[in-house]
């Protein structure tokens, strides 16, 4: 069975979102290129996309599948490639992280960087995963 895990909205993609939003407002209320308002609300929603639909599926069969939205392709990652996987802290302010993430690290040097809402279940099953192989 698929073990599927969600992956957690960052505050600097809801810091984008808002910036698109506000931009996309002061064009509509000044400008009116109608194209350049198009092209920001395009914009507005392919943000929203990926940040409510990206996930990461882990099959019965050993594929990490990375799914970052309905308008990107679906990367899939073959455990028994993969080097290392290891939780890591982003910037840290009074010695606490203020983002942490996942990297899995593969054999042929490819490095993914992903944000699993439960990383601690993540990574406690993908090592489960790599440790039975």
């Amino acid at each position: 069975m698929n073990r599927l895990f969600n992956a957690k909205i960052e505050p600097g993609s809801l810091l984008l979102l808002a910036l698109v939003l506000a931009v996309t407002v002061f064009l509509m209320w000044t400008s009116r290129n109608g194209i350049v308002i198009l092209i920001m609300l395009l914009l507005m929603v392919v943000i929203i996309e990926r940040v409510i639909h990206t996930n990461y599926t882990v099959t019965p069969d050993g594929k990490l599948i990375i799914h970052t939205g309905r308008f990107s392709k679906d990367k899939t990652v073959d455990l028994s490639q993969v080097r290392g996987v290891e939780r890591m802290a982003g910037m840290r302010i009074f010695g606490k992280a203020l983002r942490t993430f996942v990297v899995i690290e593969c054999l042929d040097g490819r490095v993914y960087s992903l944000i699993p809402r439960e990383e601690e279940k993540f990574l406690k099953y993908v090592r489960q995963y790599l440790d039975a192989e």
